[in-house]
């Protein structure tokens, strides 16, 4: 089942009609499993609302270990991952057993997880990298196990997903391609630990680990990891707008195809630069160039699709 038009069933017309009506087809088509990832999702975004309240209503700095920053962040980005990894389930083979292993790991794990970071949050600790006092330890455990089994389902995901899709050949561009990426995303999330864990033994005092975490002199790691892990957000989005342009599949696959080319060029660079110790504008010559290329290169096909969108809106309904 796709969320997709479908050119054996009558059409409403009117562009964002049909917008809606394919929305509310894969709401109602959603298995068991997607639908659980959707409510642990709106948990999430309940959650990111809760603690930007607090943020703005407390004097405690967006920066340093102990920050609002931490829950809010992992509250919201996980409202974004968790419902992009649910819509993906919409064109993997069915299995169940499999669906509900992934769809049940990540979202038990995601939940377990944040709630530990706003618990330290809320105790005025921090969660990454704490003092050495036993409870701070052992839910700065429990982070890294809630870490370890997201990680693990969603590459179980990604797995799943070089099998046959049921989709057209844009949306698996897209699928794969936005996997590829969050995986890569998780595994930046390990190269900040791993520095984390180094600056953490080169400090005098526990807990005083900078965060985010700095590589070498002003290098954020943090910036590249955020932009992997929302790409498969980003590819299935511009992948379904295409779907209601009228274009042939095969100008939507390689409009897909650009974005994911420049999307994947513009991570590289940003960690090639963080990894560097340089802030993350502050490009040398040549990685300016193909940063901002890649750039150019991801906002010219959005922009070619909306107005492939815009085309659409102006012809008469048939």
């Amino acid at each position: 089942m796709t969320v997709t038009p479908s050119s054996l069933e009558p059409q409403p017309t009117g562009l964002t009609t049909r917008m809606r009506a394919s929305l509310r087809r894969y709401l109602a088509e959603a298995q068991p499993c997607q639908r659980f990832l959707h409510r642990v999702a709106a948990i999430f975004a309940a959650s990111a609302v809760v603690h930007a309240v607090v943020f703005v209503a407390d004097d405690r700095p967006w920066g340093g270990p102990a920050s609002w920053r931490q829950p809010l962040a992992f509250s919201f980005a996980f409202t974004l991952v968790v419902s992009s990894l649910a819509w993906v389930m919409t064109y993997l083979p069915r299995r169940r057993r499999l669906g509900w292993a992934v769809s049940g790991t990540l979202g038990v794990a995601a939940l377990g997880t944040v709630v530990l970071i706003a618990a330290q949050a809320w105790r005025q600790q921090p969660a990454f990298f704490p003092e050495d006092l036993p409870l701070d330890n052992t839910l700065w455990t429990g982070i890294q196990i809630g870490i370890g089994l997201i990680v693990a389902a969603i590459v179980v995901e990604a797995v799943w997903a070089m099998t046959p899709l049921q989709a057209p050949p844009s949306i698996r561009w897209a699928i794969r391609a936005g996997l590829v990426l969050v995986v890569a995303g998780l595994a930046m999330g390990g190269v900040m630990v791993a520095e984390g864990v180094t600056q953490d033994l080169d400090n005098e005092e526990p807990g005083q680990v900078s965060s985010p975490i700095v590589f070498g002199e002003a290098g954020l790691v943090l910036l590249p990891h955020l932009l992997a892990l929302h790409g498969l957000l980003v590819l299935s989005a511009l992948a379904w707008l295409l779907s209601f342009t009228g274009w042939p599949e095969r100008r939507r696959t390689t409009t897909v195809q650009l974005a994911a080319a420049g999307y994947l060029a513009m991570v590289a660079v940003s960690l090639a630069q963080a990894l560097a110790g340089r802030a993350p504008f502050e490009l040398p010559g040549l990685l300016a160039m193909l940063f901002w290329s890649s750039v150019a290169l991801v906002s010219g096909t959005v922009a070619a699709t909306l107005g492939g969108l815009a085309n659409t809106a102006r012809q008469p309904a048939g």
